[in-house]
């Protein structure tokens, strides 16, 4: 049973998913992305303010990620990425990701040391 939840590495995830929808939405345009794609990523501001509120949240919950948990984000992505035959891959890839940023945001000193290592 997980103590932290998984609120914000949900909300992080989803804003990945999001991101990746509209990209792909964008290539399917021309094939390139342009200054003229830009107008398509006002729809991640909302999504990305709150990806990035609780961000220092995400280290405590991927440390008790537990497999219930696992298949609350497979939904989440579900519900947020236009393509639906990789869900199980575009989680698995999308929390590879998290763990890099938060590697990152550590080095940089957006999250702060104390938070509790994710391996």
């Amino acid at each position: 049973m997980s103590i932290y939840g998984i609120e914000q590495t949900t909300e992080l995830l989803v804003f990945l998913a999001k991101a990746a929808s509209v990209t792909r939405r964008a290539l399917e345009d021309d094939g390139k992305l342009s200054i003229s794609d830009a107008s398509k990523y006002v729809e991640l501001i909302f999504p990305l303010i709150t990806a990035i509120t609780g961000i220092q949240e995400v280290p405590k919950e991927l440390g008790d990620l537990d497999a219930s948990e696992k298949e609350i984000l497979l939904a989440a992505v579900k519900n947020n990425l236009d393509i639906h035959e990789n869900d199980e891959a575009a989680v698995d890839a999308g929390l590879r990701v998290i763990f890099e940023l938060v590697g990152f945001l550590k080095i940089v000193g957006v999250i702060k040391p104390s938070s509790p290592q994710v391996v």
